[in-house]
């Protein structure tokens, strides 16, 4: 087998494989987030803070107000990724997979 098919092939079966060990989840990965109660959302907070912040409103990602209104609260000691989220998506239509 020439070595670009054996790639493709071994990567047909792994992600047939992640399809078939989260199946619930593979089906809903637009509405709902994997993982426990906890540590899910938070990362989805964060992924949407960045964008919201650095794409609508043009201010400080480390600081905000809407955690603890009308106090800010800083997050500069919060991990912080790039946001892949559209700005259609919120955190409203998310929901945790249970």
């Amino acid at each position: 087998m020439p070595k670009s098919r054996e790639i493709i092939f071994i990567s047909a079966l792994f992600l047939l494989l992640t399809v078939f060990l989260t199946f619930p989840l593979a089906t809903h990965s637009s509405t709902h987030l994997a993982g426990d109660q906890g540590a899910s959302w938070w990362n989805a907070w964060n992924m949407w803070w960045m964008n919201k912040s650095l794409t609508e409103l043009f201010s400080n990602p480390y600081q905000t107000d809407y955690l603890r209104y009308p106090d800010e609260v800083t997050l500069a000691f919060q991990p912080r990724r790039t946001s892949f989220l559209k700005k259609s998506d919120s955190l409203s239509s998310i929901q945790t997979a249970s």
